[in-house]
C-alpha cells in the first residue's frame, strides 16, 4: 500500500486515537460499520446525504476529546508499533508481540504443527485449521475492538488467502457492513490480515476503507448516468452495443474519498462483469438501483479491465556446447515469473512458461522473470541472480552479458536438455523435482554435485601440484553440466556406492548427448577437454583415482555405443545405447556389475528367452576393457 496515496498514515507507538464518524462507529459501540447515521459517540459530526444516489458522506471532525488507548497493553506486551489512517483514525498496521497464540489455541506445539501439515494436504485439514484460527482471532478482535477500530462481527474469513507452513501462517478476513435492511454487504477491496510467526501473532494489517478508496481513485472512475433496467443495458452503455454480461451483478459497498480528502464516501452499489466486443473482461460498479427507481438511472462509480496481464516469450543466449563452439538463442521452457499476489503481506504468485517459452501472467500488472523453472533454480553465487521486471507485454532475452551471466543461461538450458533426454527412456520422481544450480562460485577449475545441487566455478587461473591451470567458467560448458547432473542421476537411482562408477556415469551421460568421446572440451582455456573416452582403459590395471578409474566404464560404453551406431545407424544406435545405459543404473551399484546388467536388459529385446540381439557387441566392448570374459562363440 502506498502511504502517499489519497489516505494518510500517522505513526505512533503503543496506542492510537479511536475515532467515530457519521454512519460508522469504529469499535466503540455495537453498531460498528453501520451504513446509516447513528447517535454521535465522540464530538460533533456531520453527515451529508445524497438521497438520489443513496450516498452517505462521512466527515471526520476535529476531535478534541478523543482519547488514545494503549494498544494490547492488557495482553502484557510492549514494543507494539502502530500505524493508523489519517482520515478516520482506524488501524492500518500493528506489528510486534500481539498476544495471540495459535499454539495455545491448538493445545500444544505438536498439535499446531500437525494441523499445519494437515492444512497442506487437503480441504478437511484447511477447514480444521481455519476453524481454530478463526475462533482465536475473532476472540482477540472482540477483546480489542476499541483499540483496533473494527468488530469481529464485521469480518468473514477468506479461505482463498489462507496459508500456513512451519514458519508462518496467514489468515485473512474480508470486511462486511450492515446495510439499511441489516444485510451484511462486502466492502470492495477491504480486508484485514493476521500474520503469525511460529504460531504467535506478530502483525495485523487492515485494508478497511482508505486502501479501497485510494485504489478506486487510481482506476479512473466514470461518473456517468446509465440505465439500470438490466445488467445488460449497463454493460452496453459502458462498453458499447456488443458488450455481453459474463457475471451478473452482486451487492457491495463502494468506498471513495470526498473531494477534499477528509472523509470517506460509502455507496451501496452493485458490481457486474462484462465482456467488450474485443473480448476484454471488465468490472463495472454502479450505485445500487434500489436507490434510483424513480429515474431508472444510476451512477457508474468505476469500471476497470480485469485483463491485467503481462505476456512474454522468454529466451536465452547460451553456449551451444563449450566456450569455443558458438552461441545460439533458445526458448526457455518452464521459465518462471512472479507477480505480487493478493493480501497485505505481498505473497507472490508464480507463473510458468510453456514448452515454447511463452509466459503469461493473466492477473498481473507487473512480472519479474527469473532464470528458474520447476526443474532447476539457477542462482548466481557471487552476484545478483538474473531477473527482468516487466510492467507490460514484452519478450525477455537473457543475453548472458547485460541482464544475466552466460553461466546462468547455459546451465539452465543444458539442465533441461539432459533431463529431457533421460525422460525419453526411464522415469524417476527426481526428474520432476526442482534442483538448485549454483553458478559463478568464487573458485576455479572445478564443478561438483553435493547431494542436492550442482555447482560450477568461475573462470580463472590456479596452480596445482606445481602446474599452472587456466580454466573457463564451468557453468558455461554443456558437458560439465551433463556430467554433474549425472551424479545426481546416480544418487537418485539407487545411491552413489562407487565413486569411480559415478564419475563414469557422469562422463557417459555427456558422451551419449554430445556423441563425442571428449568430455568437457574447452574446460581449459587452451581448448583441451577434461577427459577422452577413446582410450584403452581396463580393469583392474587402471584402478586408482576415481576420475581415472571412471574411464574404464566410460570407455567401455563409448565403444559399445560406436558398435551399436555401426550396426543400426546413428539415431537408432544412440537411442539403444541411451535406453540400455539408463535402465542399467537401477540394478548396478558398482561398475563391475554393468556387464551382467546389460546382458539382462539386452535379452529383454530378444524374441525368445536367451541371448539378446546385441549380446556379442556387449561382450566385445566390455571384454576389451577387462569387464567381461571374451565369448568365443561371438567370433573374433
Amino acid at each position: 500500500m502506498n502511504s502517499n496515496s489519497s489516505h494518510r498514515l500517522t505513526r505512533l507507538t503503543l496506542g492510537f486515537t479511536v475515532l467515530s464518524v457519521a454512519g460508522v462507529s469504529l469499535g466503540l459501540s455495537g453498531s460498528a460499520f453501520a451504513l446509516l447515521p447513528e447517535e454521535p459517540v465522540l464530538g460533533a459530526r456531520e453527515a451529508v446525504g445524497l438521497p438520489r444516489l443513496g450516498e452517505i458522506i462521512l466527515r471526520t471532525p476535529a476531535v478534541e476529546s478523543a482519547r488514545e488507548s494503549a494498544l494490547f497493553l492488557s495482553q502484557g506486551n510492549s514494543g507494539v508499533r502502530v500505524e493508523r489512517d489519517g482520515v478516520d483514525g482506524s488501524l492500518r498496521l500493528a506489528t510486534g508481540k500481539l498476544g495471540v497464540s495459535l499454539v495455545e489455541a491448538f493445545g500444544s506445539e505438536a498439535n499446531y504443527r500437525a494441523w499445519v501439515k494437515a492444512s497442506s494436504k487437503g480441504t478437511k485439514g484447511r477447514e480444521g485449521f481455519l476453524r481454530v484460527a478463526n475462533k482465536a482471532v475473532l476472540r482477540f478482535v472482540s477483546q480489542q475492538s476499541e483499540a483496533l477500530g473494527f468488530r469481529a462481527a464485521d469480518l468473514r474469513v477468506n479461505e482463498a488467502k489462507f496459508f500456513a507452513d512451519d514458519a508462518h501462517a496467514f489468515v485473512s478476513f474480508d470486511v462486511f457492513l450492515n446495510g439499511q435492511q441489516g444485510a451484511a454487504t462486502k466492502v470492495k477491496g477491504s480486508s484485514i490480515d493476521f500474520r503469525f510467526t511460529a504460531g504467535e501473532l506478530t502483525q495485523v494489517a487492515a485494508r478497511t476503507f482508505g486502501a479501497s478508496a485510494s485504489e478506486s481513485a487510481r482506476q479512473a472512475a466514470t461518473r456517468a448516468a446509465v440505465s439500470v433496467s438490466s445488467d445488460a443495458e449497463v454493460a452496453r452503455r459502458v462498453l458499447g452495443a456488443q458488450a455481453q454480461v459474463e457475471r451478473p451483478s452482486e451487492p457491495l459497498v463502494h468506498v471513495n474519498l470526498s473531494a477534499d480528502g477528509k472523509a470517506y464516501v460509502f455507496t451501496p452499489a452493485r458490481r457486474l462483469e462484462a465482456k467488450s466486443a474485443t473480448g476484454e473482461l471488465f468490472a463495472i460498479v454502479v450505485s445500487a438501483e434500489s436507490t434510483v427507481e424513480a429515474s431508472r438511472q444510476a451512477t457508474v462509480l468505476e469500471w476497470s479491465s480485469l485483463h491485467f496481464k503481462v505476456a512474454s516469450r522468454v529466451q536465452g543466449v547460451v553456449n551451444n556446447r563449450s566456450v569455443n563452439d558458438g552461441q545460439s538463442t533458445f526458448a526457455f521452457p518452464g521459465a518462471q515469473g512472479s507477480a505480487p499476489g493478493g493480501g497485505w503481506f505481498g505473497r507472490r504468485t508464480t507463473y510458468t512458461a510453456d514448452g515454447e517459452g511463452n509466459l503469461v501472467a493473466p492477473n498481473a500488472r507487473e512480472l519479474t522473470v527469473n532464470i528458474s523453472s520447476p526443474i532447476v533454480k539457477v542462482t548466481n553465487a557471487t552476484g545478483t541472480s538474473a531477473a527482468v521486471r516487466l510492467t507490460s507485454d514484452a519478450d525477455v532475452l537473457f543475453d548472458g552479458t547485460t541482464n544475466s551471466t552466460l553461466a546462468e543461461t547455459t546451465t539452465f538450458y543444458h539442465v533441461n536438455v539432459v533431463r529431457n533426454w533421460a525422460k525419453q527412456y526411464v522415469t524417476a520422481p527426481w526428474f520432476d523435482q526442482q534442483m538448485v544450480a549454483n553458478v559463478n562460485i568464487g573458485d576455479i577449475c572445478n564443478a561438483f554435485w553435493n547431494g542436492r545441487s550442482i555447482n560450477f566455478f568461475k573462470a580463472g587461473t590456479k596452480t596445482k601440484n606445481g602446474k599452472t591451470l587456466e580454466c573457463n567458467n564451468t557453468g558455461e560448458i554443456a558437458d560439465v553440466v551433463y556430467h554433474e547432473w549425472g551424479h545426481g542421476l546416480d544418487q537418485n537411482t539407487g545411491g552413489i556406492d562407487d565413486g569411480a562408477y559415478s564419475e563414469g556415469i557422469g562422463d557417459v551421460v555427456s558422451m551419449l548427448i554430445t556423441d563425442s568421446s571428449l568430455v568437457g572440451p574447452g574446460f581449459f582455456k587452451d581448448g583441451k577437454p577434461v577427459r577422452d573416452l577413446e582410450g584403452e582403459y581396463s580393469y583392474p590395471k587402471d584402478k586408482g583415482e576415481v576420475h581415472k578409474e571412471g574411464l574404464i566404464i566410460g570407455s567401455a560404453w563409448w565403444h559399445f555405443t560406436r558398435a551399436l551406431v555401426e550396426k543400426y545407424g546413428n539415431d537408432v544406435g544412440r537411442e539403444t545405447a541411451s535406453r540400455y545405459f539408463l535402465k542399467s543404473l537401477y540394478t548396478t551399484s558398482q561398475y563391475t556389475d554393468a556387464y551382467e546388467a546389460l546382458m539382462t536388459i539386452d535379452s529383454e529385446d530378444a524374441s525368445a528367452a536367451g541371448r539378446g540381439p546385441n549380446a556379442c557387441l556387449i561382450n566385445a566392448s566390455f571384454a576389451r576393457h577387462g569387464l567381461a570374459t571374451k565369448d568365443a562363440s561371438c567370433g573374433s
